[in-house]
């Protein structure tokens, strides 16, 4: 095992237990690295263990961290995971430019994707452009990149691989008025997400069902289990969909999201 990889099996191990001592672990390697010199480590494992640095920021809502980061180590590695990470991070920002700047970022780690025959990154970066896609009111191409990323997630060797691209399509269905299909998916999403394990997953998926069937309930559900995985930006998603823009609670969720850097929330688009 390279000792890149030692880290993020450490960071992996802090995560389960106390996620903000995982991430100031991982950037102190990271640091140590850079003063060290580029020679030290293996420059595609440095990239992957910045990505990994740059997912986990995202998680805890340290949006402007996240981007910055990525943007630093992209100065100096050439990485699909990067530009993954780089253009999830502008996707949760929201906003016009970040949402632009997220379309273009994500279309080269999907090209990179195909390019080097990497599924994993291929399956996250469709997925990202498929919330990109509904954020934007474009439900077809949501249901394209959707669709395409699960029937890839079919060659994958666990369960876990499905998740998001089954909760995705779900959202898709909702929005584009086939409410029973988009529910049938979600549940099947919430399954694969209770076996594996994968609270993320299942957040997405609570909030596809919820979504799909009008159920406030559902959608705090997700919003907690988001909380617990922790996926802080998706937690604020998920209470936006289940409380909405009311007076009673619009200061709040706008000062949670501004305290995460997030101009814009992003807002689950209305099931007809």
């Amino acid at each position: 095992m390279t000792v890149t990889r030692d880290w993020l099996a450490e960071t992996a191990r802090l995560w389960a237990t106390s996620p903000e001592t995982a991430v100031a672990t991982l950037e102190r390697h990271l640091a140590n690295a850079e003063r060290a010199g580029p020679a030290r480590q293996p420059a595609a494992e440095l990239a992957r263990a910045a990505a990994r640095l740059g997912q986990l920021r995202i998680f805890l809502g340290r949006l402007d961290s996240a981007a910055d980061g990525m943007r630093r180590a992209l100065a100096l590695y050439e990485d699909g995971y990067l530009r993954l990470q780089l253009a999830s991070a502008m996707f949760w920002i929201g906003g016009c430019d970040a949402h632009h700047e997220a379309v273009a970022t994500v279309a080269v780690s999907l090209r990179d994707a195909r390019v080097r025959r990497d599924g994993p990154l291929a399956i996250a970066s469709l997925c990202l452009r498929g919330d990109l896609a509904l954020a934007a009111g474009r439900g077809a191409e949501a249901l394209e990149a959707f669709g395409e990323a699960l029937g890839l997630s079919e060659f994958a060797t666990s369960e876990v691989a499905s998740v998001t691209p089954l909760a995705g399509l779900a959202r898709a269905h909702a929005v584009g008025r086939a409410p029973s299909k988009a529910a049938s998916l979600a549940r099947r999403a919430r399954d694969r997400a209770e076996r594996t394990g994968d609270l993320a997953g299942l957040a997405r998926a609570l909030l596809a069902l919820g979504s799909a069937q009008g159920e406030a309930h559902t959608l705090s559900l997700a919003a907690e289990t988001a909380e617990r995985a922790p996926h802080r930006p998706l937690a604020l998603h998920a209470r936006l969909a289940a409380l909405g823009y009311g007076s009673g609670v619009r200061s709040e969720l706008a000062r949670q999201a501004d305290a995460m850097g997030m101009r814009k929330p992003q807002f689950p688009p209305e099931a007809g």
